[in-house]
């Protein structure tokens, strides 16, 4: 196995309740569609937000979780983060400040104290999760 790992904030496969049942999902995406394959290869692990209303549920996470289910290639590490986090962190900070910067769309900024605290915990939950 690599030794790469893969740091997003949106993970590759999702769990999902569907009709009772828990259900294993590739997400979208651009970066998930451009780094799956890449890890399917090579191997390694992939760090991400575990968004999925069912991603709690699932059993075998404790040293990250073998996916994709039907043909394990590289491992899942799912970092848990609180609303608040989300929403200032990710939602706030990185999608209204960080990506207008990042395209050049200065008009978008939006900014609020609230949200720079929320990404520096954002960060610090996906920092202790690569170094476990």
């Amino acid at each position: 196995m690599s030794n790469v790992i893969v740091v997003s904030n949106r993970e590759p496969y999702e769990h999902n309740s569907v009709d009772g049942s828990v259900v294993c999902q590739h997400t979208d995406g651009g970066l998930v569609s451009a780094l799956d394959p890449v890890l399917k290869r090579i191997g390694g692990r992939w760090v991400a937000w575990g968004s999925g209303d069912a991603d709690q549920a699932v059993s075998g996470q404790v040293n990250a979780l073998p996916v994709p289910p039907d043909s394990p290639a590289y491992r899942l590490r799912r970092v848990w983060l609180e609303p608040a986090v989300v929403k200032n962190g990710g939602q706030g900070y990185a999608n209204q400040v960080l990506w207008p910067l990042c395209h050049v769309t200065l008009d978008r900024v939006y900014y609020r104290k609230t949200f720079w605290a929320g990404y520096q915990t954002l960060n610090k939950h996906f920092a202790e999760a690569v170094l476990d």
